[in-house]
């Protein structure tokens, strides 16, 4: 039989919180309580309290962070190779050789 991290009590608590419940209310009642953050945002869906992850990441331009291994992954797809070493390329020529590979496509 395994024994819940969660009393009545912390239950309680985690339903007073405002919904939507951010990140880092979350962590913040985590560190409290000696709790992970994951646990608590796992109980909080669990519960069916509504819950507002971090927002996605942004460049400065306002466009999602994009990591050099997906322009890889999309660059080895097009072509049908794998290519393990041109993930050493700059950022910006793996976005341009993705971008002219998927406008072929």
């Amino acid at each position: 039989m395994s024994t819940s991290a969660y009393t009545p009590e912390l239950v309680a608590e985690l339903a007073t919180l405002p919904a939507p419940v951010s990140f880092d209310d979350a962590v913040a009642f985590a560190e409290e309580h000696g709790l992970k953050p994951r646990s608590v945002i796992a109980k909080l869906k669990s519960m069916g309290i509504e819950y507002a992850p971090k927002p996605v990441r942004v460049t400065k331009r306002g466009e999602p962070v994009v990591a050099k291994a997906e322009f890889v992954a999309a660059i080895e797809k097009a072509i049908g190779a794998a290519l393990p070493s041109l993930v050493k390329a700059s950022k910006p020529d793996l976005e341009t050789i993705a971008a002219a590979l998927a406008a072929k496509a």
